[in-house]
């Protein structure tokens, strides 16, 4: 095959010859072309640009670019197979590099569908090769540019209505260092791109390109805009021999985006969307090393021997009726004394360390007992068939233990400190903690919902106790980023303001500085469902927000403030409350039954909080 020089049959995109039009003799305007071509580096790439082999297709010419200058990608989470195979769509991505993701896109999506167009800066669109697939815009916010950006946006709307696949890289402009937090991210997102899914009826699917420029491009941007415009071209160059890697989310239906009240306020969740695959392929390997770290510390204990189930019956047998709160078919619910359940404590204590083991937490103890354990009540699941504890969780009478113990009697306040008016402002209380469900059973609802009818139960026969309180922890099963992003919500959404101010963590989270989520980021997150499907998105088994989180948000619950439990393998602990008198009475009735619930709401004399 013989290799045809470009230079020789049409115009050099990468050579400024359009721009400096000058005369035979103007030595001048010729010097400061040619260094304004090497200084950039345009001149490099306008060399390797005239070593390619011609070629009519887009794909082969990335190809072939992306070989010469020794340049591969890696999908490190996600898969192409989320692209839409058919249909409007629009595939958002950040815009970290200025010019190699374009190219990039190329290369991706038409593995995928050969109807695929771009819009990105009209620099690529002046690469033959590449011009058709680009629709072609202007950063630079003069009164042509917006004319032409405006015409861009139409061209796509079209090109969405004929059933195509759109790319955008909705911050129109490069990713540079914002100083606030000492991040290289994109700016705010253009509305533009939410209105072009509702005018396209698209769906959207968020991918995140991971990588850097240089350093000194970074000190341009802060100097000048055009000095970080001049470096583009060099960042392309010094990407030779690189690996890119990328994350690929999860399809998000137009449907969702209409719930949003903006279009800002979804290319705000859009935006959040892609930034958070940064840390999609993490969950699994921290998940594992957190597990790992704790099941082999060799500071932790083996975990003691079962004990004869005839023991764990007996003691069963011998409590009151009065002590069974209710029953599912095989399931029994009770709640006892220590001193009721000598044998029956320590099997608790011996799963519950199995149980938070499993998830990277755990005592490091043979068993999970304490002090506490000795003067709260135990509240459990036992399987009369299999003789076994299934769950259970532990319950502490505040106003009893304050007035027999102080505050330091309640375990809540060995992770929070507050204040004697805190404890007044909500006793009577519960509180509420060290729940559990036995590794074997957690596939089944039923436990968690028996449990929870257990406590429902309770409260009901004891109706003075309209507050529960205590700590919920966001286990390290879950990624960090996956715990930042709920602590935030629930800090913006679901923060009791008043009682928080009497409340300060001994131990308080702080967000890790390179992934500090601003609030905007948040903002348009409307419900605790809407977190759930984001932390699905990080997590690689497609878990949500935790469901004792959640059980506690429909109860009513808010925060209180949050803290790392050093003595607890460093989990992440929530201090919420609840209060039952602002519980919606069916959620009541579900959990204490119909007439139970009604006694409950007459004790208190208060019209109860409806939901529609």
């Amino acid at each position: 095959m013989t290799v045809t020089n470009k230079l020789s049959t049409k115009a050099n995109p990468f050579l400024l010859d359009d721009i400096f039009r000058f005369s035979k003799g103007n030595y001048l305007a010729r010097f400061l072309k040619s260094s304004l071509e090497y200084i950039t580096g345009l001149s490099y790439l306008a060399k390797e640009y005239e070593g390619l082999d011609p070629t009519r297709s887009a794909r082969e010419f990335v190809q072939q670019s992306f070989k010469k200058l020794n340049v591969n990608y890696k999908i490190v989470s996600g898969s192409l197979d989320d692209v839409p195979a058919s249909g409007p769509a629009i595939v958002v991505a950040n815009h970290p590099f200025g010019g190699v993701e374009g190219m990039l896109m190329v290369e991706l999506l038409l593995q995928r569908r050969s109807d695929v167009k771009i819009i990105a800066n009209s620099f690529l669109k002046r690469v033959p090769e590449l011009s058709d697939m680009f629709i072609g815009v202007n950063p630079y916010g003069h009164k042509e540019a917006t004319r032409q950006n405006f015409s861009a946006m139409r061209e796509g709307i079209r090109w969405l209505k004929q059933g195509g696949l759109l790319v955008m890289f909705p911050a129109g402009d490069v990713s540079s260092i914002q100083l606030k937090n000492l991040s290289i991210v994109d700016g705010q997102w253009d509305a533009s791109v939410s209105r072009m899914a509702r005018l396209g009826s698209a769906c959207v699917l968020p991918l995140h390109i991971r990588g850097y420029n240089s350093a000194g491009f970074y000190i341009a941007s802060l100097l000048h805009p055009l000095l970080k415009t001049l470096l583009l071209p060099r960042q392309l160059i010094n990407k030779r021999g690189t690996t890119i890697k990328l994350s690929v989310g999860k399809r998000i239906e137009n449907n969702r985006l209409a719930k949003l009240s903006s279009d800002e306020e979804g290319a705000a969740y859009l935006r959040l969307r892609t930034y958070l695959l940064s840390q999609q392929q993490l969950p699994a390997e921290e998940k594992s090393q957190r597990v790992a770290d704790v099941s082999s510390n060799s500071e932790y204990q083996q975990i003691i021997d079962p004990l004869d189930t005839e023991l764990l019956a007996a003691e069963i047998r011998h409590l009151p009726n009065e002590q069974l709160l209710t029953e599912a078919g095989k399931f029994l619910v009770y709640y006892a004394r220590a001193k009721q359940i000598p044998w029956v404590l320590q099997e608790i204590g011996r799963l519950r360390e199995i149980s938070f083991r499993a998830v990277g937490e755990g005592t490091g103890k043979d068993l999970d007992i304490d002090l506490f354990d000795s003067f709260y009540l135990h509240l459990f699941v036992w399987d009369n068939d299999a003789q076994e504890v299934v769950g259970g969780y532990r319950l502490g009478l505040a106003d009893e233990i304050v007035d027999k113990y102080g505050m330091s009697g309640l375990y809540s306040y060995s992770l929070f400190k507050y204040s004697r008016s805190f404890v007044n402002r909500i006793n009577p209380a519960v509180e509420l903690g060290r729940s559990f469900v036995r590794p074997e059973y957690q596939r089944n609802f039923t436990p968690l919902m028996l449990l929870w009818k257990g406590i429902g139960r309770f409260v009901a026969a004891h109706p003075r106790y309209a507050v529960l309180f205590g700590p919920v922890s966001i286990s390290n099963e879950y990624s960090s980023m996956s715990q930042q992003l709920l602590i935030e919500f629930l800090r913006l959404n679901m923060f009791d303001m008043a009682l928080g101010r009497k409340v300060r963590p001994r131990s308080p989270y702080r967000q890790r500085p390179f992934q500090r989520l601003r609030s905007p980021q948040v903002d348009g997150l409307k419900s605790i469902e809407d977190v759930s499907a984001l932390v699905a998105d990080i997590e690689s088994d497609d878990k949500g927000v935790p469901v004792l989180i959640r059980q506690y948000l429909k109860l009513g619950g808010r925060m209180l403030g949050f803290n790392i439990d050093a003595q607890f393998s460093d989990v992440v602990d929530g201090l919420i409350r609840v209060d039952l008198r602002e519980t919606d009475h069916r959620i009541l009735q579900r959990y204490m039954g119909q007439e139970e619930a009604q006694a409950f709401i007459n004790y208190h004399g208060k019209i109860f909080r409806k939901v529609s």
